[in-house]
């Protein structure tokens, strides 16, 4: 997978991954947990590993198992762009998508011109 993606969760579907976002060219993968808020990231993720995460039974289950146990992760400040997402909500399908690739494509810039993404 490349590009950029960004999936959002009702409490049906996890009750600890409230949304993910995942960069394919350079796997980043982004978790916000549903109990904090707190979104972090984990460097380095297999589109292969990103795709069982979205097919998993339960998604916290994976994530503690595989995600947490393979790779450091590092809280991101950054939550705005969750907030935009959910603020994109109401408006019509094509507007929703030019704006998630707008939010997308700064949130990800920003994200690898850190350390941890550039493998340090």
């Amino acid at each position: 997978m490349n590009g950029l993606a960004i999936h959002r969760f009702d409490s049906d579907r996890s009750s600890v991954v409230q949304a993910l976002g995942y960069d394919g060219k350079d796997g980043n993968l982004l978790i916000q947990f549903r109990s904090s808020g707190a979104v972090w990231r984990y460097a380095r993720v297999s589109a292969d590993t990103y795709r069982d995460l979205l097919a998993a039974e339960s998604m916290g289950a994976y994530v503690a198992s595989v995600i947490k146990k393979e790779r450091n992760g590092e809280k991101v400040e950054m939550m705005d762009w969750l907030r935009f997402v959910e603020l994109c909500q109401e408006l019509s399908a094509e507007e929703r998508k030019k704006a998630y690739e707008s939010a997308n494509k700064s949130l990800f810039e920003q994200l690898r011109k850190s350390p941890l993404a550039l493998g340090f």
